[in-house]
Parts: structure tokens; sequence; C-alpha cells
């Protein structure tokens, strides 16, 4: 197997990744939902670009062609097979992952059981409790469903409204749909760390978004907010659900719910780094290996001119034979 392939590949997500998260060096941070558009884009784009004209495609390099003096010397480490192989095997135990944290979220679905409890929730939204969990989420099984623990029981009227107002932006945005793209990216490109602060970061803005859907909305001010957020736990809550409790970095979280702590935006930084991304994509798909010699294509020991072409292993083996036949007493004629 040609291990340019490999190469080129690996070669062309990390241009892809690291591209990503140098544009994401230029998003001001008080625009979480413009950061999040580019994460799902860049996550897409990672998705769709194997599949693209090129990217595993390259020039076929010819083999060296060796004398029957020197063919069973020495032999090429052909070490692509086993790293394709790796890469394919870490894709599939994360695909398989992925799939059992799947399964577990909906046997948590099946098992939980009604809210029963007060004050009373709006009809639209399908509310389940479970002792298995730590804090709320929304869950998508047959439908969307919110999931709540047993401390529940023990909220304030404005607690449940910041509770019902999160989950809600989460169902808004679609995050049980679209989370699964940075998923995916993490499982196909697994070995690369990038491809984990994609992730990551897209789960943080999304968080992000929803608190700040909750103090525009409920009319809280951030430290009360703030406090209810630091009383829910995360220690138990599902991989694939969209919760509310601070799963995401808490220091970063609590700063960008601070008006203080706002960057001010700037409109010329998005187009910036919108610039430098298309860059880094045009130069992750025009990246070829260098193509192999011209006389290398001819028929052996011919050159373009239809001149006799020597090899270097035509030239050692013509001498190999000189020095054989070659009378060792050149004096001596008798």
């Amino acid at each position: 197997m040609n291990p340019d392939w490999l190469i080129q590949a690996g070669l062309r997500a990390t241009l892809l990744l690291g591209g990503a998260f140098l544009l994401w060096r230029f998003l001001p941070v008080s625009k979480p939902g413009l950061r999040r558009r580019v994460l799902l884009g860049i996550a897409a784009g990672l998705l769709a670009a194997p599949w693209l004209s090129g990217w595993w495609e390259v020039e076929a390099t010819p083999e060296p062609v060796l004398s029957s003096q020197t063919a069973g010397s020495f032999s090429p480490i052909d070490w692509a097979t086993p790293a394709a192989w790796i890469w394919l095997g870490g894709s599939l135990i994360a695909m398989v992952r992925l799939g059992m944290e799947a399964r577990a979220l909906h046997r948590l679905i099946r098992h939980a059981r009604p809210w029963s409890g007060s004050p009373a929730l709006p009809d639209e939204i399908t509310i389940l409790q479970s002792s298995a969990i730590s804090g709320p989420c929304v869950a998508r099984g047959r439908k969307p469903v919110l999931l709540i623990p047993d401390s529940a029981l023990g909220w304030s009227p404005p607690q449940w409204q910041m509770v019902l107002a999160h989950e809600r932006q989460h169902l808004h945005q679609q995050d049980l749909r679209l989370s699964w793209l940075p998923r995916l990216v993490y499982c196909f490109y697994w070995w690369h760390p990038l491809a984990h602060w994609l992730k990551r970061q897209f789960h943080a803005e999304s968080e992000v978004l929803c608190d700040r859907a909750v103090l525009a909305h409920s009319g809280y001010s951030p430290r009360e907010y703030i406090e209810f957020l630091l009383s829910l736990n995360s220690a138990r809550m599902p991989a694939l659900a969209a919760g509310m409790p601070l799963k995401s970095p808490l220091g970063q979280r609590i700063e960008r719910l601070l008006p203080s702590r706002q960057n001010p935006s700037h409109g010329w930084t998005g187009g910036l780094a919108l610039l430098i991304l298309g860059v880094i994509a045009v130069l992750s798909f025009s990246l070829r290996t260098l193509p192999p010699d011209a006389a290398a294509d001819l028929p052996s020991g011919k050159s373009s001119g239809g001149a006799t072409k020597v090899t270097p292993v035509d030239t050692a083996a013509g001498e190999t034979a000189l020095r054989l036949t070659a009378n060792p007493f050149p004096g001596d004629d008798n």
C-alpha cells in the first residue's frame, strides 16, 4: 500500500483543524451564536472533505528497478497498512462507544417515571423524573423529553422557570440533532487533539447561548442564575443529553455571563477569520505529492530523446560483469 494517501489525508485534516483553531482566535467571545455556527461549518466540512475528489488520490510513485543481485537484499517497510488499520480501528471503537451511549440514554428514558410533583408544568413538555441523573437535561427518544432528578422536588418556582427557559433554548437551537456533527468528527479524527477541542467547544458555546436566553427572558440577575447553576451537580449526566449543569469549564462559563467580561466585537474580525479559513482550505485541497520523474514512466533503458538511459543499477551491474570477465594479468597476452 502506498503511504502517500495516508500522509495527505492526515495533513489535510491537520490543516483544516489547525485553520479552524486559528480562525477561532479572531471570533469575538461576545457572539456565541456566530462561534457556534462556525464550529458547525467546520465540522460539516471535515465530514464532507474525505468524499471530495482529490482527498485520497495520489500520483503513483514507480517502484525502483532492482537487479537480480540486489533484489533480495532488502525490502521497504510498509507502515501505511498498519497505520490505516489503527485509524480505522480507533474510529470503529469510537462509533461503538457512541452507540452504547445512545442505547444507555434510551434505556434511561424508558425506565424514567412521569413527573407528578408541583408546580404544575406546561402540557406541551414531556417531563420525566429519574434517580439516575443529578441535573436537568433534554434528550431525544421518540420525541424530545425533559429529564429531571429527584432533587427537583426542592426547587422553587423561579428555579423551575430557569430550568424550563434553559432547556427550551436547547430544543430551539436543535442541539440534540446538531451535536452529532462534532461527535462524528471526533469519531473519524479521534487521533487529532483538535477534534476533541471541537466537540468540547461546541458544547460550551451551546450552553452559553442557553444561559443568555435564561437571563434575557426570565428577568433574573446573573448572580441568582449562577448560584443556581453552582447548586446543580453534573456528576451523573447522560453523555448525549443537553443539560443545564456545569459540564463545560466552570470559570469560563460564569465569566461569559457577566456583562463586564464581554469582549467588544469588531466588524473586521469575522471577515478576517473567514479569509484565513478559506486560504487554509485551499491549501489543504491543493496539497499534492511531488510528481515522479517523467523519465521513470518511459520504457526501461530509453529516455525522452530516444537515447539509451543508463540507470545506476545498470551501471553497477555492468561494472561488476566487466570486473569478472577482465584479464587479471593485462600484460600477459599468452
